[in-house]
C-alpha cells in the first residue's frame, strides 16, 4: 500500500497515471512537464530519450508529443536549470545507427548515446566529441 501511495504522490494526478506504464517490470512515469531542475523553456516534453556529456557539452534529447525529437545543449559548466545554449526541434531518429539528427540551417547536429556528439556544417565535420558519460534515468 505504501508504494501505491508514493506512486500517486509522484504522479500528481490521475491523468498522468493513465499515461504512465510499465516497461520490463520498471514503472515509467510519462508526463508533459519536467521538474524545477529544468529550464522553463524545455519543461514540455513527452519522454526523455537520453542525456549525455562530452568534454565540453551536456546534451539531452526529448521525444515530443508529436513523436518528433528535440535537442537541447549547454556547456558542461551549466545545469539543466540554466538557459540552454541551443534548442533544436523536429529531429529524427535512425533506428539502425542509433543517431538522433537535427538540422539548423547548414548545420546538422548528430547525437548518439554510444558515441557522442557530431556537428557538421555543409556535411563537413566541425566538431566531434566522444561521450564522457551517458546518464540513464531508467
Amino acid at each position: 500500500m505504501f508504494m501505491f501511495t508514493a506512486l500517486i504522490a509522484v504522479s500528481a494526478s490521475a491523468q498522468n497515471l493513465e499515461r504512465s506504464k510499465f516497461f520490463d517490470n520498471t514503472f515509467i512515469g510519462v508526463s508533459t512537464g519536467g521538474g524545477f531542475w529544468l529550464h522553463p523553456s524545455i519543461r514540455d516534453f513527452n519522454f526523455l530519450e537520453l542525456v549525455l556529456e562530452t568534454k565540453d557539452y551536456r546534451a539531452r534529447v526529448d521525444r515530443m508529443a508529436d513523436s518528433t525529437y528535440r535537442y537541447v545543449s549547454w556547456k558542461n559548466k551549466a545545469t539543466m536549470a540554466d538557459t540552454p545554449d541551443i534548442i533544436l526541434h523536429n529531429g529524427i531518429y535512425n533506428e539502425e545507427s542509433g543517431d538522433y539528427s537535427f538540422k539548423h540551417g547548414e548545420y546538422e547536429y548528430i547525437v548518439n548515446e554510444n558515441t557522442g556528439l557530431v556537428v557538421k556544417n555543409k556535411n563537413k565535420i566541425i566538431l566531434s566529441q566522444i561521450r564522457n558519460k551517458a546518464i540513464d534515468f531508467l
